[in-house]
């Protein structure tokens, strides 16, 4: 099995590549690529090891520092992840600058698209309320839910499920 590092996550090549790599990433290439965030977390958890004469087990940090060159915030984005996942749902990267997650409610993969769209956010991070405003409008006309996840001091990700009632007042 061999593991190539692509800017956007891995291929993993070879012969036996073991069926949990494949529950985290998509068949291409003769082989398997997996995202950066769900490689991130496999090798936190243990389930990627290379094989060449003996096993080597993937350091965290190392995969980290190489994902960081490529996108700062990755560890805030890894942090939500984690969370989201460990709480049993599936979630994929988000798409432009704006949206660091896609995620899908519980029992809707892969029959039915993500209904909710997360930006992460760090404690004390000043973000605009334009920029809110604008994703928020945005996932409205996409039937998608917006939800801001503030990473605290500690790791801890708490979310705030953002909606707009400007719509169910009478006037």
């Amino acid at each position: 099995m061999k593991i190539k590092f692509r800017k956007d996550g891995v291929l993993i090549t070879g012969k036996d590549i073991p069926s949990k790599l494949h529950k985290f990433g998509v068949s291409k290439e003769n082989g398997v690529f997996i995202p950066k965030l769900a490689f991130l977390y496999m090798v936190e958890k243990g389930m990627v090891t290379e094989e060449e004469g003996s096993v080597l087990e993937y350091d965290f940090q190392v995969v980290l520092k190489r994902f960081k060159r490529n996108d700062p915030k990755i560890f805030s984005k890894y942090l939500i992840f984690r969370d989201l996942v460990d709480r049993g749902y599936m979630v994929i990267e988000g798409y432009g600058k704006a949206i660091d997650l896609l995620v899908y409610e519980k029992g809707d993969y892969p029959e039915k698209p993500p209904s909710i769209r997360v930006i992460g956010v760090e404690e004390g991070e000043h973000i605009k309320v334009s920029k809110i405003l604008d994703e928020l409008h945005f996932s409205n006309l996409n039937k998608k839910r917006l939800v801001v996840a503030v990473i605290e001091r500690r790791g801890e990700v708490v979310y705030y499920d953002i909606r707009s009632s400007f719509g169910d007042v009478d006037a």
